[in-house]
């Protein structure tokens, strides 16, 4: 192999990399988990370093998670095999005098690797990307009829949390906001309401929840999760 062709697919394997660390933050995200945490556990997948047990759960405690998480450990073992026999690969194909060969090659992917890490740290660039991946995160785990549930934030006493309701579920079907004692019952509090055009509606203890809708909520996470989502 050659001396250019080593350092090229080293270069590759860690655009490869970050970019499959993207893409699972992003699905770990359209679970239900903020962007940091989300991150921070699928580096620790990939890297199979491991992380503490109040982090872990949060991974165990999820079905759509603990099979994630399989499958991104699955590529930590794959892409770690890679990287060191495309580094050794990339050792041994040195000459003792390649420096002139070595260099330019060296120079010119270095410089398109971190034109890459630049572009991909453009707000527009990033916003754009994870929207794209968190929506097929979102179709892939939840498919058609699933509700998706996206962790906006974490505050000390609960999360906010928006839903999109796909399906309507049995427990709250053909009920008012007022019937449902969501706030009594849960702890759950109706923040925002909008419907299938993303107009906001204005709600009260009247209000029935339609298919299509997309409401904005804070609460316990875990209570929102069973209220509606059946993905525990």
């Amino acid at each position: 192999m050659g001396t250019g062709v080593s350092i090229s697919l080293f270069f590759i394997v860690a655009v490869l990399y970050i970019v499959i660390i993207d893409i699972f933050t992003a699905f770990f995200r359209s679970t239900g988990m903020t962007e940091e945490k989300a991150r921070f556990q699928v580096i620790s997948l990939l890297t199979n370093s491991g992380y503490t047990t109040n982090e872990s759960e949060a991974v165990t405690e999820v079905l759509a998670r603990r099979k994630m998480a399989r499958t991104v450990m699955l590529f930590g073992y794959i892409f770690s095999i890679t990287i060191v026999s495309a580094f050794i690969n990339l050792i041994l194909s040195l000459p003792a005098d390649a420096a002139h060969e070595v260099v330019p090659v060296l120079v010119v992917v270095s410089a398109v690797f971190v034109a890459f890490l630049v572009i991909k740290r453009i707000p527009a660039v990033k916003n754009a990307l994870n929207a794209k991946l968190e929506k097929a995160g979102r179709k892939l785990i939840y498919g058609k009829q699933g509700n998706t549930i996206i962790y906006l934030d974490e505050f000390r006493r609960g999360a906010l949390v928006k839903v999109e309701l796909k399906t309507v579920p049995d427990a709250l079907a053909g009920k008012t906001l007022g019937q449902m004692q969501l706030k009594e019952g849960h702890g759950i509090h109706i923040v925002l309401v909008e419907d299938a055009e993303e107009a906001q509606i204005q709600v009260d203890d009247a209000t029935v929840l339609k298919e299509g809708w997309s409401i904005v909520v804070f609460g316990p996470f875990q209570d929102i999760q069973k209220v509606f989502s059946n993905m525990i």
